[in-house]
């Protein structure tokens, strides 16, 4: 029998604390850009007495992820094993942290929030109960606190200003993708949605241009079709072996309305159709090479944003 109980009943949301940026900048496309660096947050007096506690807390927490990997201390120098920072995000039903981050805490005197401290302190440090493995993470809370507790980022040399990123944010918006930015805390925060942010430090237009068109959605009337796609990667790689080839179709299998097979010599994968601008920036990270702001400012003068191509 089905339990409609459970077919019905809304996944909880918990809200993520202590994730970290990676060392790479803009590491991966699936982790939001923002999350602060630990060694901003360090306070060696803090919450001397009860660190213990919190420190214990934390290594309890109920597993409600595990990674095909361990994670590694963000502290340069810390010899610390990456086994011992664990392969897994733990809860207590009101955060969600990596196993790791009782390290942090522990060995290099970083703080946290003092709501999730105070969550602590009301159930007398108890270890958590157990949670579902199901669970909604929530960011936005993390990096906002992040943001307001952290030293603002050094804008980059070429850095536009706020009202030129607002203008360029603005150009590449679509039906499906429509952006806030805001000025706050020395940095630009960017809504995404109703539920995500994500914070960026000051930065060139290349920059922005790169980051806003990885998280780009356009609608279906704006797709290429594979015909388009190969002309324009044609323009782009001329006749290299390397240039990417878009299918509908693969051996026996059909792509969904909204997908691309993608070939490129031995290198074959399967990815959303795009636009003419998503579809340039593609093929300019694929060649492994900066972002070439002519093909897309050409685009972009063209008014291509968000419609297919001619």
């Amino acid at each position: 029998m089905v339990d409609e109980k459970a077919v019905t009943e809304p996944i909880p949301s918990v809200r993520a604390v202590g994730f970290w940026a990676p060392v790479q900048r803009w590491a991966s496309l699936h982790e939001p850009v923002g999350w602060p660096d630990p060694r901003a947050l360090v306070h060696p007096g803090w919450e001397r007495d009860r660190r213990a506690a919190i420190v214990r807390y934390l290594r309890k927490g109920s597993v409600v992820a595990r990674y095909a990997g361990f994670s590694y201390c963000r502290f340069p120098g810390c010899t610390t094993p990456e086994t011992a920072m664990g392969d897994a995000d733990l809860s207590d039903g009101f955060a969600c942290w990596p196993e790791g981050l009782a390290h942090y805490i522990e060995q290099h005197d970083v703080r946290l929030p003092e709501e999730l401290v105070q969550r602590m302190e009301a159930r007398s440090f108890a270890a958590p109960e157990p949670q579902r493995e199901s669970l909604v993470v929530e960011h936005r809370w993390w990096l906002d606190w992040a943001a307001a507790n952290t030293p603002a980022p050094v804008p980059a040399p070429d850095a536009l200003s706020f009202e030129e990123a607002a203008r360029l944010v603005e150009r590449l918006r679509t039906p499906l993708f429509a952006p806030c930015l805001r000025d706050g805390h020395g940095r630009w925060r960017v809504g995404l949605d109703e539920a995500r942010v994500e914070y960026l430090p000051p930065c060139s237009a290349a920059d922005l241009r790169r980051y806003l068109l990885s998280r780009r959605r356009v609608p279906s009337d704006a797709y290429l079709s594979a015909a388009q796609a190969n002309r324009i990667s044609k323009e782009v790689f001329g006749s290299s072996r390397r240039r990417p080839q878009v299918s509908r179709t693969i051996c026996l299998m059909r792509a969904p309305p909204d997908r691309w097979f993608i070939r490129s010599g031995t290198i074959q994968e399967e990815q959303p159709r795009l636009d003419e601008l998503g579809w340039r920036f593609t093929l300019e990270c694929f060649r492994d090479a900066q972002p070439q702001a002519s093909a897309l400012d050409e685009a972009l003068r063209r008014g291509v944003a968000g419609t297919g191509c001619q």
